[in-house]
C-alpha cells in the first residue's frame, strides 16, 4: 500500500512540475465539456413554416393555429401561390410548407375527406423528418377533434374500449440535447485524457530515466 501512495505522490508532484499538464488534465476537458455539450444543439424548435391557404376560412385560419400554439413551428410567410412556397424551401427560408385546398371548410362540414398537402425540405434528413412528424401529430389531433365535435352536434355518444399508451420519459424529460451529450462527452473524455496522460508520462520518464 505505501508503494502505491508514494507513486500517486511522485505522480502529483511531476503534475505540479509540468504546467502544460495543468493544461491538459483541467482546462482543456472543460473548454470541450463546454463546446460540445451547449454549441452542439439536435433539439428542433420554432421550425420555419410557409402557408399558401387557398380556402382562407376559419376552420383552415384554427388549422394553422394548430401548428403556431403547438411551440414547434412559426409561420415566416403567408404566400400567395404554389411557386413562392416552392422557392422558400429550395432557398432554405422555411423548413416546411402547408397548402390547404380551396375547399378544405366545405369538406369538412359535408363530412367528405378533406386534404391538405405538406412540403418539407430535406436537405437535412433529420430535421425534415422531425418536422414532418410533428405536423402529422397536430393534424392527426385536429382531425380527431373535429370527429368528436361533429359527433356530438348530431347527439351521438359512443364509445370505443382502446389502449392508449402514456410514456414517462425519467431521465430528461425535456428531453434536452445538453443533458445526454455532457455525460457522455465526460466519459469519453475521461477515456481520451487518460489514454494520452499514460502515454505522456511514459515518454518523458523514459527520457529523464525515471521509469520504474
Amino acid at each position: 500500500m505505501k508503494k502505491v501512495f508514494y507513486f500517486v505522490k511522485k505522480e502529483f508532484q511531476q503534475f505540479r512540475r509540468d504546467p502544460k499538464m495543468f493544461r491538459i488534465v483541467i482546462i482543456a476537458p472543460i473548454i470541450q465539456c463546454i463546446i460540445l455539450g451547449y454549441a452542439v444543439n439536435l433539439d428542433i424548435n420554432n421550425i420555419d413554416l410557409a402557408v399558401l391557404d387557398h380556402d382562407r376560412s376559419s376552420v383552415s385560419r384554427q388549422f394553422i393555429e394548430k401548428f403556431t400554439r403547438s411551440g414547434y413551428f412559426r409561420v415566416q410567410h403567408y404566400v400567395e401561390n404554389y411557386r413562392q412556397i416552392t422557392h422558400d424551401l429550395i432557398y432554405g427560408k422555411v423548413t416546411i410548407g402547408i397548402i390547404i385546398p380551396a375547399d378544405f371548410e366545405k369538406n369538412i362540414i359535408n363530412s367528405t375527406p378533406a386534404k391538405i398537402q405538406a412540403l418539407v425540405d430535406g436537405s437535412d434528413g433529420n430535421k425534415g423528418a422531425i418536422a414532418f412528424g410533428y405536423a402529422q401529430g397536430i393534424t392527426t389531433t385536429f382531425a380527431r377533434n373535429l370527429i368528436l365535435e361533429t359527433m356530438q352536434k348530431k347527439g351521438l355518444h359512443f364509445a370505443v374500449g382502446s389502449i392508449s399508451p402514456e410514456p414517462r420519459i425519467w431521465y430528461n424529460p425535456e428531453l434536452k440535447t445538453r443533458n445526454f451529450m455532457v455525460p457522455s462527452i465526460t466519459a469519453l473524455i475521461l477515456m481520451l485524457t487518460t489514454m494520452l496522460l499514460a502515454s505522456l508520462a511514459i515518454v518523458k520518464e523514459k527520457e529523464q530515466g525515471t521509469m520504474e
